[in-house]
């Protein structure tokens, strides 16, 4: 589906009217209003408040409708679901669900959102074993190769790759050029900063030299962020393959990134929007082991942090005062910053023992050790390089899994 909510389908067939009542507080006293519609004045009729649900009910139906469904099944008509949703769990059937309010607005944002994804859709490990069985190796020595010359690559495409998978899906979409009066996701303000597309053109042109219109741009930035992690010292493991490119790239949309200054919160919705758990938001924030930050992804730790302190109070002094004089109040250096850490170019579990150390440059980075759950995760990542690679190839083959295109490019840059 190109939403993704867990769907628990029971086909048979049942009554619609009797067993799935709704009970949501509807005041801070614990007050409680159940679907089966009895009212404590015994009156007939709807109230304003069931007739605006009735109303954001059908704007449901019409979002629900508009998507489009792969996976229908062929009871859809009498269709019996368990939506879980934001920790909220609503029982329903396709022909009568009521539900309050704010909750709906909450799953129709969500749903927006959801609606630009499809889950896995056919990706295997063998996708093109038989019509590219070289690309692979093709792919591999473009990678390699541009290493190299150019020990930033690796860090630049694992990025690059990070970046695509969460606006639109892993669907190529941030390689696409602006054009136009439309200006594209590369030259969005989170991703100006991103390198190494020519990694990808290379790759895209060795292959498109052996099987032309077969491979997309997707599958060559998934696999490419694999052989980055590779090249650095990191895991293997067998990509899934078989994306196609997307059509539609807008910097607009790279708001969705989850920035270097989002708290637990932020970084669970962020993640949680994608299907992606809080095992998963460790795991993946391992990659900042590799590449480099510049200062203004850090410049709100170390001035003017509020009002009542110049430096973040969580940051380990000496840390502090050493981004201090690289970064300093006056700094007019485009490219200042720092390594995310000393071993930048080496894919290992360093991150994580300096997240425990409080010398790590991004306020989310730190934000790791707010929740309990993330803690725990981080310390079991700075204790053990072998439970992290783990953790990071499972977690890195569900995300290049969210995908979303149409197409294959002949040029990575430009929609056919």
């Amino acid at each position: 589906m190109l939403f993704d909510f867990t769907i628990l389908r029971d086909c048979g067939d049942f009554n619609t009217t009797s067993d799935s009542n709704i009970e949501e507080d509807d005041s801070a006293d614990g007050v409680s209003e159940e679907e089966d519609g009895d009212r404590e004045d015994g009156g007939e009729g709807n109230s304003e408040e069931e007739e605006e649900d009735d109303v954001i009910f059908f704007m449901f139906l019409e979002t629900l409708t508009s998507l489009k469904v792969t996976d229908e099944p062929p009871c859809f008509s009498n269709l019996k679901c368990v939506l879980f949703f934001g920790g909220a769990i609503h029982e329903s059937h396709a022909t009568s669900f009521k539900v309050k309010k704010a909750s709906m607005i909450a799953f129709l944002s969500s749903l927006l959102i959801f609606s630009f994804f499809s889950f896995g859709t056919s990706l295997t490990s063998n996708y093109y074993q038989k019509s590219c069985p070289a690309a692979e190796s093709l792919i591999r020595k473009s990678v390699f190769d541009a290493t190299k010359s150019d020990k930033t690559a690796p860090a630049g495409l694992l990025r690059m790759h990070f970046h695509d998978c969460f606006i639109r899906g892993c669907d190529g979409s941030v390689l696409l050029n602006s054009k136009g009066k439309n200006t594209a996701e590369k030259d969005g303000p989170p991703n100006l900063s991103l390198h190494a597309f020519y990694v990808i053109d290379n790759a895209k042109k060795a292959v498109e030299s052996v099987c032309p219109g077969v491979v997309s741009c997707a599958d060559i930035l998934a696999l490419a962020a694999r052989d980055a992690v590779v090249v650095s010292g990191g895991p293997s493991w067998d990509v899934p393959k078989g994306r196609k490119d997307g059509r539609i790239s807008k910097a607009s949309e790279t708001t969705q990134l989850p920035a270097p200054t989002f708290n637990i919160s932020q970084l669970q919705q962020s993640f949680s929007q994608r299907s992606l758990s809080l095992e998963d938001l460790a795991a993946l924030s391992g990659g900042h082991t590799l590449g480099f930050s510049h200062c203004s992804s850090f410049n709100n730790r170390i001035h003017n942090f509020n009002s009542t302190t110049d430096i973040d109070p969580s940051l380990n002094p000496s840390f502090a005062a050493s981004l201090r004089r690289v970064c300093p109040v006056k700094n007019n250096a485009k490219k200042a910053g720092v390594a995310m850490d000393p071993s930048s170019a080496t894919f290992d579990n360093i991150y994580y023992k300096l997240i425990l150390q409080q010398r790590v440059v991004f306020s989310s980075d730190s934000a790791l050790l707010s929740s309990p759950k993330t803690r725990s995760l981080v310390s079991k990542f700075a204790s053990s390089k072998d439970a992290f690679f783990k953790a990071f190839v499972k977690s890195m083959i569900k995300m290049s899994s969210i995908t979303g295109g149409q197409e294959i490019r002949k040029d990575c840059r430009v929609v056919n």
